[in-house]
């Protein structure tokens, strides 16, 4: 299982969506939006980077590394190691930014966590925000090469978008005429789907995709309003959470055939949606569903702030948190939530108890 979370990449960026956007800007994504299943209105959970990677990976609104660790409640990365999937987060920038060499593997349990720090040791050339999509491929490519044979949940998150211009890897006589022709943002989307192009094809050629391997393309969160967004933004009406890409890529098409384009859905049903295609079954305490269950809710949850997002064909929905009502109060129970044994039996005062 390949998990490819692009730095703040929103719909409006793809041609596919976007006629603002040059077909020939991506290509890649093009062709993938209309070869594989996908869903059109996937939405951001929250944000930043390590709020979005939490509703992916925790199913979860609340980023609470310090309780999750001490509490052990299961998630993606640790139900797919339970059942022999070695695991993977690998990125380019540095574990030290908002001391994430702590945190994160505290959140998200990984057995690996390879950041900037690690890939110095075997690569030269990393900018001020780290390595780029293509050092992070490279790398990938190499951990899927060991373990060629073995289940493995690689999941790779780049970060060449973060503020686009300075990070786009070529040299302007690299790039095709039609894209020189174009600013800096739309170039630099021109490389990370570039290199998207020749990941998929380095995979191909080193048989590294076979009909057991499973590639999901996504993004962490929706752009920040700066760097160009508001020019290319499919509505002018800015918002923290919003449609991102989720692609679903395999030689297996019959067991994503009930994945519906049109239905609403957002990052907390990332986790129950990959463990369903694994056959492990998802907790309870999960907040999203699995994509591929019938009776799945059409509705696209986040939180940004002191603010609840419910996306859905109706329309949005967003709920004050500040506010002392009931809607508020039930809201907030939902999100604190927490089902760990560990956390059930210390509020009881070490009284056992039983069911849910």
């Amino acid at each position: 299982v390949i998990s490819i979370v692009f730095e703040s990449l929103p719909i409006d960026y793809i041609h596919y969506y976007n006629d603002k956007i040059p077909a020939t800007i991506t290509p890649t994504l093009n062709r993938l939006l209309m070869s594989y299943p996908h869903l059109d209105n996937y939405f951001s959970a929250n944000m930043p980077t390590r709020k979005g990677l939490n509703a992916m990976i925790n199913s979860s609104l609340q980023f609470t590394p310090e309780f999750t660790s001490r509490y052990r409640q299961d998630n993606l990365f640790s139900l797919l190691q339970q059942n022999g999937y070695e695991g993977y987060l690998l990125r380019g920038v540095s574990k030290f930014y908002v001391n994430e060499r702590i945190t994160l593997p505290k959140a998200f349990r990984m057995q690996h966590f390879i950041s900037k720090e690690e890939l110095d040791k075997k690569y030269d050339g990393a900018s001020g925000w780290g390595y780029k999509n293509d050092i992070v491929y490279q790398e990938g490519i190499n951990i899927l090469k060991k373990h060629r044979n073995e289940k493995v949940f690689l999941m790779m998150k780049t970060i060449d978008l973060h503020q686009p211009g300075a990070r786009s890897g070529f040299r302007e006589d690299e790039l095709p005429d039609e894209v020189a022709k174009q600013d800096s943002l739309l170039q630099a989307v021109y490389w990370a789907d570039y290199q998207l192009g020749l990941l998929l094809k380095t995979l191909n050629d080193e048989q590294l995709f076979d009909d057991k391997t499973l590639i999901v393309i996504t993004s962490d969160h929706n752009p920040h309003p700066g760097f160009g967004f508001k020019k290319y933004a499919l509505k002018e009406n800015y918002m923290r959470l919003a449609r991102i890409p989720l692609i679903f890529i395999s030689k297996d098409q019959d067991a994503l055939s009930s994945i519906q384009s049109g239905a609403y859905a957002s990052q907390l049903d990332f986790a129950p949606t990959l463990l369903h295609l694994t056959g492990i079954t998802a907790p309870p305490y999960f907040m999203g569903q699995s994509l591929l269950i019938n009776n799945t809710e059409n509705l696209a949850i986040g939180r940004h702030g002191k603010t609840f997002f419910i996306h859905s064909p109706d329309g949005s929905r967003l709920i004050d948190l500040s506010q002392g009502t009931t809607n508020v109060s039930a809201v907030n129970k939902w999100m604190s939530n927490y089902q760990s044994v560990a956390y059930q039996y210390e509020k009881t005062d070490g009284i056992k108890i039983t069911g849910q």
